[in-house]
């Protein structure tokens, strides 16, 4: 089969579409229903102990230095390991995040996600301040 050069870009941009909604539309102000949506959710996790790591944990994962261990005064930008599904724009997900060291959980937070806040690109901070209390928000 012989594809014409209008026929490639033609299919050259439907993939490309694609490839932006299933990656969650990244904010994208394209008009129209994109759901049902599933996809993946970024964290920010700040660390703001001068002294000590931690772990901050996303849903059910597990401890793992590679992964999720954040430096002292330091931030580290995720997706996480798991996708989440919105039905509509007005279907919330609530995501539990977790901070611990050494296998043991010391605090935990929630924040709840609507679809429409995923394909608007917003994100979960999850900031550590070095008393034991870690704070999750949306942004």
């Amino acid at each position: 089969m012989r594809l014409t050069h209008t026929a490639l870009r033609a299919a050259s941009a439907t993939l490309g579409l694609a490839l932006v909604l299933a990656c969650g539309g990244g904010g994208s102000s394209v008009a129209g229903n994109h759901y049902p949506l599933t996809a993946s959710v970024a964290v920010v996790c700040v660390n703001n102990d001068p002294a000590d790591n931690i772990h901050i944990l996303i849903g059910g994962e597990a401890f793992d230095p590679a992964v999720n261990r954040v430096s002292p005064s330091s931030t580290l930008n995720r997706t996480s390991p798991l996708t989440y599904k919105w039905d509509t724009a007005t279907d919330t997900v609530t995501i539990t995040i977790f901070a611990g060291r050494g296998g043991n959980v010391i605090d935990q937070g929630d924040v709840t996600l609507t679809g429409d806040d995923r394909m608007q690109g917003k994100r979960i901070r999850a900031v550590w301040n070095a008393n034991q209390t870690l704070t999750v928000t949306k942004q």
